[in-house]
């Protein structure tokens, strides 16, 4: 049987811990990175955002990824105040405010309980748990 290459996917709300995620499961794996700063989630919660309709394109990708990878998505999630203090302690003005992050974070939960064709989807709260403890329960996952 032919093993499909794993693609992981870290998708949130700006402060939500993606990156430190990534990087820190990517060290500990010893896992190459190709980095995108938004994909098919978060193209549509954007998208959405700003009143943009592009669900049947972001499925269509979505299958396909699907029929080629191992596609895996960890979902950040993180308390809304956690995530804004984030944003303003890295200087991203631009991305922090607890009414925009507030509504970008339910779009990211009406998505992946209503639209997203990825099947393997591990949900993860970023907002206090030690980032050690966060990568062991990735790498859990990931053994699945």
């Amino acid at each position: 049987m032919f093993n499909k290459p794993l693609l992981l996917l870290y998708e949130g709300i700006s402060g939500s811990g993606k990156t430190s995620l990534s990087k820190t499961v990517q060290k500990e794996l010893g896992y190459g990175v190709l980095s995108i700063d938004r994909f098919t989630p978060s193209i549509w919660v954007y998208s959405k955002y700003r009143g943009e309709e592009i669900l049947e394109l972001n499925r269509i990708a979505e299958r396909n990824l699907e029929l080629n990878f191992d596609v895996r998505v960890i979902w950040c999630e993180c308390e809304i105040s956690i995530a804004n203090q984030r944003c303003l302690d890295k200087n991203q003005i631009e991305k922090s405010g607890i009414d925009k992050l507030t509504q970008q974070a339910f779009l990211f939960q009406d998505y992946f309980k209503n639209y997203s064709f990825f099947s393997k989807i591990l949900q993860m709260d970023t907002s206090l748990e030690d980032i050690k403890e966060t990568v062991k329960k990735v790498v859990n996952y990931l053994d699945e």
